[in-house]
């Protein structure tokens, strides 16, 4: 039972120090990965803990608690992670159609190569039109 209780304990540990170092970046998230892991770490050393919790909530055993915690954990994740690849694929859509629109063609038409200066404006366009579209990518993260 103690190998285990060092390696849970390791990782955790590893867990507690990515959190405290990444904590500037992301004061939430690291805020929740703290509270995680150091719960983590006393639930590892001292496994009745969780069966007292458990009955105090009304469920039967401390494994069921820990169980249904990372199920919730776990949803909340997988819902973070949705909403930030929705808001990077409407950014990649609004790039899109800025390029599109800065290099309009005939239809039927195709244009095989681009001139220096086609080059070069229509990297400065893009370059504009990303830093807006992050911009409005962050102030809907603060509305929100």
């Amino acid at each position: 039972m103690v190998i285990i209780k060092v390696i849970l304990g390791s990782g955790l540990l590893g867990i507690l120090i990515y959190a405290v170092v990444q904590y500037r970046r992301s004061r939430l998230l690291s805020g929740a990965m703290i509270a995680t892991s150091i719960a983590g770490i006393v639930f590892v050393m001292f496994p009745d803990i969780t069966d007292v919790l458990a009955n105090a909530v009304g469920i039967g055993r401390g494994v069921d608690l820990i169980l249904y915690c990372f199920v919730l954990v776990a949803l909340i994740a997988i819902f973070n992670l949705h909403l930030r690849m929705r808001a990077s694929t409407e950014v990649t859509t609004e790039l899109a159609r800025a390029i599109a629109l800065m290099s309009p063609r005939e239809p039927g038409a195709a244009k095989t190569h681009l001139s220096e200066s086609d080059d070069e404006a229509l990297l400065a366009g893009s370059a504009q039109v990303a830093s807006a579209a992050v911009m409005r990518s962050d102030s809907a993260k603060v509305e929100h």
